[in-house]
C-alpha cells in the first residue's frame, strides 16, 4: 500500500494534464521509457509505476522471460483468451541492453534508461524524465493534444477523486460532531487516540482510486463483450444490404450501469487491452466497433479506433 500512496502522491505535484497522462498510457498499454542518470531512482520509480495499474500481471524481463519467442508466447495466451490477466512488462535498466537486442514488440512495456541509450525501433511512447525529486513528461509519436481533449477526463477525474475524495470530507465533518460531542468529558489527547480521521486517509484513498480503476474495467470488458456478439449476429445475418443499427452512448453505459467515464474513452481501452483477441477472432481485419456505435452524439473524430502501430 505504501509505494501505491506514494506515487499517487508524487502524481499531485504534476502540473496540467501531466499525471492523467501517465495514467491514460499505463490503461492504454503505450510504452513508458524512464529515464534519468540514478538507475536505483530508475527502478524505484518504474516499480512505483506499477502500483497504478493493480489488475495487470507484472512480467519482469530477465526473472520470468527473456527472449522475443516467450514475448510472443504470452502475446498468443492473450490473443485466445479475452479473460486473461493482460501483462505489463518491465524492464529495470540493469536489463534494458538486452531487451533493445532481443525484443521486437514494446506494447505495455515499462522500461528504465540510465544516460543516454536510446531504444530506436520504439516509434511511440511516453517518455518520463527524472531530475532529482521531480520528473518531466514528454509524448512521442502521439496526437498529444487529441488525447488531452478527447479521452483525459476520465483520469483527470479519478485523480481528482484521490486529491479531494467526498467520503473523507464526509468523515471529517461526522468526526468533528463526534469530537464537539465528547470534548467536553474526554481529554483531547485521549480523543485523537480513540479516532484520529487521519490514519485511515490513506488507506481510504486508495480504495477508492482503485476501486475507480477497477470499474471501469469491468464496464470496458461487459461493454466489449455486448459489442463482440453483436458483431458475431452482424456476420452471420442473411440480409447484407440493411444498414447495421447503432446503438447510442446512452444505452451502451446504461446497460453495464457506468458513466464515470466516456463512451469513447471506454472503446479506446477496449482497443488496446484486447487488440489481439480481437484480431484473433476476426482475422487479418480487426473488428471496427464504430459500426455498432452512435459515435457522433459525442463528437469523436472517424479515427478514435487507430490502431498504434510502431509498438
Amino acid at each position: 500500500m505504501e509505494e501505491s500512496i506514494r506515487i499517487l502522491k508524487e502524481l499531485e505535484s504534476l502540473k496540467g494534464d501531466e499525471a492523467p497522462l501517465i495514467l491514460y498510457c499505463l490503461l492504454n498499454r503505450v510504452p513508458i521509457i524512464v529515464k534519468g542518470k540514478n538507475k536505483e531512482k530508475i527502478n524505484e520509480f518504474i516499480g512505483k509505476l506499477t502500483h497504478l495499474i493493480p489488475f495487470r500481471n507484472e512480467t519482469t524481463y530477465g526473472t520470468i522471460f527473456n527472449t522475443q519467442e516467450e514475448l510472443l508466447g504470452y502475446m498468443n495466451d492473450e490473443n485466445k483468451n479475452y479473460d486473461s490477466r493482460r501483462r505489463m512488462y518491465i524492464s529495470y535498466c540493469s536489463s534494458t541492453p538486452f531487451v533493445i537486442k532481443n525484443i521486437k514488440n514494446f506494447k505495455s512495456w515499462i522500461i528504465g534508461v540510465e544516460g543516454s541509450l536510446k531504444i530506436k525501433n520504439m516509434k511511440k511512447y511516453l517518455e518520463i524524465t527524472l531530475k532529482g525529486n521531480s520528473f518531466l513528461v514528454n509524448l512521442i509519436g502521439l496526437n498529444r493534444k487529441r488525447i488531452v481533449e478527447e479521452e483525459l477526463p476520465y483520469e483527470k477525474k479519478v485523480l481528482e477523486k484521490f486529491i479531494e475524495p467526498e467520503e473523507l470530507k464526509k468523515r471529517e465533518f461526522y468526526f468533528d460532531n463526534f469530537k464537539k460531542i465528547l470534548i467536553r468529558n474526554i481529554k483531547e489527547d485521549y480523543l485523537k487516540f480513540l479516532a484520529d480521521i487521519h490514519e485511515e486517509e490513506e488507506a481510504i484513498k486508495l480504495h477508492i482510486y482503485r476501486t475507480s480503476i477497477q470499474n471501469f474495467v469491468s464496464a470496458a470488458k461487459k461493454i466489449y463483450l455486448l459489442l463482440s456478439k453483436i458483431f458475431f449476429i452482424d456476420i452471420k445475418r442473411e440480409n447484407k444490404e440493411i444498414e447495421t443499427p447503432k446503438l447510442s452512448k446512452e444505452t451502451l453505459l446504461n446497460v453495464v450501469n457506468y458513466h464515470d467515464a466516456s463512451i469513447q474513452r471506454i472503446l479506446s481501452f477496449i482497443q488496446e487491452e484486447f487488440f489481439g483477441f480481437i484480431d484473433y477472432v476476426k482475422g487479418e481485419e480487426r473488428i471496427d466497433f464504430s459500426k455498432y456505435v452512435d459515435i457522433s452524439i459525442i463528437g469523436a473524430k472517424q479515427d478514435y479506433l487507430r490502431r498504434m502501430g510502431g509498438f
